[in-house]
């Protein structure tokens, strides 16, 4: 507020913000400046707790006595992980911090898109897998509710997880066919929280 009688200074045209200009800078300053965000981050310690990223496409329940100290769990979407035709789309999911091992068993839910299967794969061969160096392994208890399009199972430390309808561990090989009996091909986007 300008006391009356003092005319306050102005900013030359050229330095003057407009009415837009303003959010968008304040916007550019809180960003990483790289043009990436930072993936969501929540604490959970040894008393166990619920955590959901991605209004709910990924879930963890940790029970009391998984973790010996309080950490902060991050969740996103990668496209940085080995691909293999056996991978539903949008459910590849690296989970931090890196190298955690659980003392016990968390659950760990995945929503995925039933419009991503492939031709002939149904919802109930659907398994939740853990990268491991280069081989993708099944994770225990695993579970799909199909009413919400979700696979559930325990995992035992944190890295790069994925839904994939295969029975067994698989490695990074080529597929022997990935069209449909319509024909067609396989495209990957992402990468982006499952619908």
């Amino acid at each position: 507020m300008v006391p009356p009688g003092i005319r306050p200074r102005s900013l030359p045209p050229r330095l003057r913000l407009g009415a837009l200009q303003l959010p968008l800078l304040i916007l550019l300053a809180i960003s990483c400046g790289d043009g990436t965000t930072a993936p969501e981050s929540k604490s959970v310690g040894p008393n166990g707790g619920y955590l959901s990223f991605g209004n709910g496409a990924v879930t963890l329940v940790f029970p009391r006595g998984a973790l010996s100290q309080e950490i902060s769990v991050t969740a996103e979407p990668t496209n940085d992980y080995p691909s293999n035709w056996h991978l539903l789309p949008g459910t590849v999911i690296e989970l931090g911090p890196p190298n955690i091992a659980f003392l016990k068993p968390i659950e760990m839910t995945v929503r995925f898109d039933r419009e991503e299967l492939q031709d002939g794969v149904l919802e109930t061969e659907l398994r939740l897998y853990q990268l491991d160096g280069d081989r993708w392994r099944v994770t225990a208890g695993n579970s799909v509710d199909m009413q919400v399009n979700r696979v559930t199972a325990e995992i035992t430390r944190t890295g790069t997880t994925a839904i994939a309808a295969c029975w067994d561990d698989f490695g990074t090989e080529a597929p022997p066919n990935v069209v449909g009996p319509s024909g067609g091909q396989l495209s990957f986007a992402g990468p982006e929280w499952p619908r």
